[in-house]
């Protein structure tokens, strides 16, 4: 191995920055800073008496720069001596890197100027210091590279320092550690923690690295070092470059970088994270999220791993197919590509394969009574969503008897980790299914809480699932109008716009516009109450075309034209809906909403 310890060479202190320090007429500092403004236009004569000025005052950053003029011949002839002169100048001005500059030159190959003691006890003295020079130069020593009499070859005390500059940020000497651990030099061969290595060394700036890097040609090592840049300690998370080298290892047939590849593309960031770093373990924040979602592409990815037999693929690609995440839902094609995933008898696969089979009830009953008997299996395996699902399909009867009892134990034993089974124990007390509807209160307050929402919006979002009713909860207007009516009592400004409209549409409730006048009331065109939050079925304009109505029409309200072109004028803006049926009005009633 190329000995990369022989030779240091010492320029830090010829590009400094100025000191943050007052400027007071011939101080020490000002010398100094004359001294930088000097050497940076070139003026080396005037800089080198400058900096010997401040060195003098006790800069030791100066005589340090000096000391490095010297070692260098840089404006100044060389002169190794007084190179070692101004660094232990330097270091006993208190600039500690003094001590490694001058620990090169005692322990260098200038016998005039050799003294191993010496040498060696700068070097011990900044053991803890964050001078990653010296410990990288220490490594050396212990290593056998740099021979100094006394002190005995010690590999593993040699890894150790490198790792102190590494922490340092020296690129040379994380590129030194990814040379040893990939050919297994000193240290027991380890490719990935070569490439690891190899990573930091890059980011921190080594053309040696990248380049041993870009000679990568393993698949496996390829993909080691996508991994690397995903998530791990050696560099910043960046998915762009962690999926050039997923596609790369991809491209050669790898099938861990296929899914891994799809993986990036396909899902948000936090849940693409927690399963590529699963691979490795100690999933890290997220950060450097800098790649596009391209699901589409990510399918086409997951489509080349599954075909290999990769059951994660094959598991997420069934998944994409199911929910139509990339193209178009196909559940067929997502049941097949299931199967192959859980062929293993995988727990988790077959609770995927029997989530799909079940599709909310929606199954065939062959479909279903397959779907059930997955569950089971997976229940047993210890899966908590298998049961979670296990115990719908109990309370409701599908794909087997209905058990209320197995099915309620069920759901209440997972329900702090699936907070919709709350809604479905309120569903079952409230109508005296299998509970008490005593109980119905208590999975109210225990589901507002597990969604970590106000009581009353928690009741206007159940009684949203009622009044429309779904695959799993029957359709119930009278109890999602007493929710909302709950609500609205408390005050809940969506519940009281719902019941408004309720009212006065007169949709599955007799009409009453009294109530839908007291309902709407405290909202105005200007803004005033509205509070609605998203997705509430709903718009603020409807609401105000609904009080314009009224007001025109002397119903709830009494007959206002002044305030109900008011309210038209606020249903006209920003909805072409409402804008056109609240022009419509106005044309008809001969009023401007200008």
């Amino acid at each position: 191995m190329k000995n990369r310890f022989s030779k240091i060479i010492l320029t830090a202190g010829l590009g400094v920055s100025l000191w943050a320090a007052p400027a007071t007429a011939q101080s020490k500092y000002e010398f100094y800073n004359q001294a930088v403004v000097a050497h940076k236009a070139g003026d080396m004569t005037k800089a080198m008496e400058l900096y010997r000025k401040a060195a003098d005052a006790g800069v030791g950053e100066a005589a340090y720069t000096l000391a490095t003029a010297y070692l260098n011949g840089a404006g100044v002839a060389l002169d190794k001596k007084a190179a070692l002169t101004w660094f232990e100048k330097a270091a006993s001005l208190g600039y500690e890197k003094g001590y490694y500059g001058a620990a090169t030159i005692l322990l260098g190959q200038d016998e005039a100027l050799r003294d191993l003691p010496r040498g060696l006890g700068y070097l011990w003295r900044l053991d803890g210091v964050k001078v990653p020079e010296a410990s990288y130069m220490l490594a050396g020593i212990y290593m056998g590279d740099i021979p100094v009499e006394g002190v005995k070859k010690d590999s593993a005390k040699a890894i150790e320092y490198l790792v102190t500059a590494s922490d340092g940020d020296l690129a040379a000497a994380s590129w030194m550690l990814g040379r040893y651990y990939y050919y297994g030099h000193e240290v027991e061969e380890n490719k990935d923690q070569g490439i690891a290595w190899y990573v930091l060394a890059t980011e921190q700036g080594s053309k040696e690295a990248r380049e041993a890097l870009e000679a990568l040609t393993e698949p496996r090592e390829m993909f080691a070092a996508g991994i690397f840049y995903y998530d791990s300690d050696y560099a910043a998370r960046d998915q762009a470059k962690a999926l050039s080298w997923f596609e790369k290892a991809g491209e050669a047939g790898y099938a861990d970088a296929q899914f891994s590849a799809g993986i990036v593309l396909n899902e948000a960031d936090a849940q693409r994270h927690e399963i590529v770093a699963g691979l490795l373990g100690d999933p890290r924040e997220e950060q450097g999220d800098n790649v596009d979602q391209d699901q589409a592409r990510a399918n086409g990815w997951f489509e080349r791993a599954a075909g290999q037999g990769h059951k994660g693929a094959q598991s997420t690609l069934a998944n994409n197919l199911f929910n139509g995440f990339g193209q178009d839902a196909d559940r067929t094609a997502a049941i097949a590509w299931a199967r192959k995933a859980a062929a293993g008898g995988d727990a988790d696969a077959l609770t995927d394969l029997a989530t799909y089979l079940w599709d909310d009830g929606k199954g065939s009953a062959t479909e279903m009574a397959e779907a059930r008997s997955y569950f089971i299996t997976a229940d047993a395996a210890g899966v908590k969503a298998a049961r979670y699902l296990l115990g719908y399909m109990q309370v409701e009867g599908h794909g087997g008897a209905r058990d209320l009892k197995a099915g309620i134990a069920s759901l209440k034993e997972v329900a702090a980790d699936f907070p919709y089974a709350y809604d479905k124990l309120y569903d079952l007390a409230i109508h005296g299914q299998g509970m008490n509807r005593g109980e119905a209160e208590e999975w109210l307050v225990k589901g507002s809480e597990s969604a970590e929402m106000d009581l009353t919006q928690y009741k206007t979002e159940l009684a949203d699932v009622f009044f429309e009713g779904t695959s799993l909860f029957k359709q119930d207007v009278e109890l999602a109008v007493r929710l909302y009516t709950e609500a609205a009592e408390a005050m809940n400004a969506t519940a009281r716009a719902k019941l408004g409209l309720l009212y006065y549409y007169g949709k599955d409730v007799r009409q009453d516009y009294t109530k839908a006048a007291d309902y709407l009331s405290g909202f105005s065109s200007f803004g005033a109450g509205w509070n609605f939050g998203k997705d509430v079925g709903f718009s603020y304009q409807e609401v105000c075309y609904a009080k314009a109505i009224m007001y025109a029409e002397g119903k709830g309200y009494a007959r206002d034209m002044d305030e109900a072109v008011t309210l038209m004028k606020g249903a006209a803006f920003g909805n072409e809906k409402w804008k056109a049926a609240a022009e419509a009005w106005a044309r008809k009633n001969g009023k401007s909403l200008k």
